[in-house]
């Protein structure tokens, strides 16, 4: 158990006698999550977190992560899109939020972390999330087929081979499958309808990493869900709301169907209510918070001399050891130190405690897990909502037109929605909103509108052979080259030297996911003889730079 909850126990044991609802005020700086860790720790019961929005939600689960296992954290994400928009969320948001339902059927001791905003998002039953998922097992006897169509209906996409998660591929009597909730895609292997072996494997060298005898397959799909999240909550669930106002907001939110039934099942739960603002109905902490404090390291050694003159703990939380070694170093002498991900820590000096983090002592933010950031590309179009009326837009089979909107028209004794793309002379191609993924918008080299091709004539036909002779020669081009480099020999350098962990260790941000498979992959490609062929590429701000100085520093 983290030593630092110690503090907090008389207070959560006192909490455990009340049995109506609480009001809890004056928490600040990460207080909030360190109250809610002894919660968890010291009450014995599920607890459940609902914050006012996903931003705030996710904070809160990371800042957890400092005080109790890893493990026993679950965050069910919000959709990230208005419900009433009818716009299905990013797959990865999907794929989180079933694998937290997944734990959720089996954990009896958490803490769940979500926001106001999932909360009203539909999902998966508990008894749809059991019949939809695909339970597979060596020599078991199974159709093929039937499993095939299973995949498809539960959400999952059928490629030539397995790229991403949410896809699966078919190869004669061999089905690959990523689900999104395992790091590595799933291969089965099926004889007649038998199946013989059940492995993960590299999604890049195709080799196997671990064999397996049995798992289950979650769908890759919310849609039909008849249930929320609250459904999901345990009946002797303790609910903390973070801020007060918070229940008015959801309140207003469900008061109308079909979200009745949330209110419902949200009545019957105890609930705690933290915040800033002091009411006449809490019971109020003094909880302080520090400012930047490095003006020197004479002065930081003061305030540290003062809080303990004061017999107050101090304890630190970095984010990792490069920084903790940083941090040993200014001080002269080993701290009481927390590895975790805390912007503000806290001063409560009724229990005599305080938390500095590495942000209180150095100056500036650190991005310690940046949120998923998820764009959404306009080519092809995928949405109707990335389109506006006068916009070029390209069908791949009949060229250059205009988007003109939406219009129903009556097919087959029913209403459907087609989308209008304009051609020149006014001819005019109805396009099913189904088949929207035709239409790409127009990107053209310069500002210069092209002009509208002939619908049925035989310019975009020319136009698309000669790119598809382009294209090939290019191919070809670049067969060879690669056949040319394959035969080459390139520089193998040496596996990572221990002062390669130690410059690692200094940076002052945590590498995010990405940057971590991504110096995964680099040094994989320096480590073999075979030339490099790896492009780096990025957003603006994303952490390119800090990988490359890595590969840099392995090379000399």
């Amino acid at each position: 158990m983290n030593k630092l909850l110690k503090y907090i126990r008389q207070d959560i044991l006192e909490l455990s006698k009340i049995k109506n609802d609480i009001s809890l005020s004056g928490i600040q700086g990460c207080f909030p999550s360190y109250f809610l860790a002894g919660a968890h720790t010291y009450l014995k019961r599920p607890i459940v977190v609902i914050a006012e929005s996903s931003q705030e939600a996710e904070n809160i689960s990371i800042e957890l992560e400092a005080f109790i296992p890893k493990q026993e954290i679950l965050y069910f994400p919000s959709w990230e899109v208005a419900y009433e928009d009818d716009i299905m969320p990013h797959p990865d948001i999907i794929a989180e939020r079933l694998e937290c339902l997944r734990q959720l059927s089996v954990m009896k001791s958490h803490i769940l972390v979500t926001s106001i905003d999932a909360v009203y998002h539909p999902t998966l039953s508990q008894e749809q999330l059991e019949k939809s998922g695909l339970f597979v097992e060596e020599n078991l006897q199974a159709d093929r087929d039937a499993f095939v169509r299973k995949l498809v209906d539960s959400g999952y996409k059928r490629t030539e081979m397995v790229d991403d998660k949410g896809d699966f591929a078919v190869r004669g009597g061999i089905i690959d499958v990523f689900y999104p909730g395992a790091d590595d895609p799933l291969r089965i292997e099926f004889f007649g309808d038998k199946i013989e072996s059940l492995r993960f494997f590299d999604i890049v060298t195709q080799r196997s990493i671990e064999k397996l005898s049995s798992y289950t397959i979650l769908p890759f799909s919310e849609k039909n869900g008849q249930a929320f999240i609250t459904d999901y909550f345990l009946e002797n669930s303790l609910v903390f709301f973070k801020e007060i106002g918070i229940q008015e907001n959801y309140i207003s939110k469900f008061s109308s169907a079909p979200f009745a039934d949330i209110l419902k099942n949200y009545e019957k739960f105890q609930k705690v209510y933290l915040s800033l603002l002091k009411s006449a109905e809490s019971s109020h902490f003094l909880i302080k918070t520090f400012s930047f404090l490095q003006h020197s390291v004479e002065e930081l050694l003061g305030v540290i001399k003062d809080l303990k003159k004061n017999k107050i703990d101090v304890y630190f939380c970095c984010a990792n050891d490069g920084e903790k070694e940083r941090l040993i170093e200014l001080l002269g002498r080993q701290e009481d130190i927390l590895i975790g991900h805390i912007e503000q820590g806290f001063l409560w000096e009724e229990r005599k405690l305080a938390l500095l983090t590495y942000g209180n002592i150095f100056r500036g933010q650190r991005i310690s897990k940046p949120r998923r950031v998820i764009k959404h590309n306009n080519l092809p179009v995928y949405d109707i909502l990335d389109l506006e009326e006068g916009d070029i837009i390209v069908h791949i089979n009949h060229g250059i037109g205009m988007f003109k909107g939406l219009k129903k028209i009556e097919h087959e004794g029913a209403l459907r929605d087609y989308i209008m793309v304009e051609y020149k002379d006014g001819d005019r191609l109805y396009v099913p909103i189904e088949q929207i993924n035709l239409l790409q918008k127009y990107i053209g080299m310069d500002k210069t509108r092209p002009a509208l091709h002939k619908l049925g004539g035989k310019v975009w036909a020319q136009t698309k052979k000669s790119a598809q002779k382009i294209v090939r020669d290019m191919a070809s081009d670049l067969l060879n080259i690669q056949a040319k480099r394959n035969i080459l020999k390139g520089h193998k350098f040496s596996a990572d030297h221990e002062w390669q962990a130690e410059f690692e260790k200094s940076f002052l941000f945590t590498e995010t996911e990405d940057q971590i498979s991504a110096i995964k992959d680099i040094k994989k490609d320096m480590e073999c003889e075979r030339p490099m062929d790896r492009l780096l590429c990025g957003d603006v701000g994303f952490g390119k730079t800090e990988v490359a100085i890595r590969a840099a520093f392995k090379a000399v």
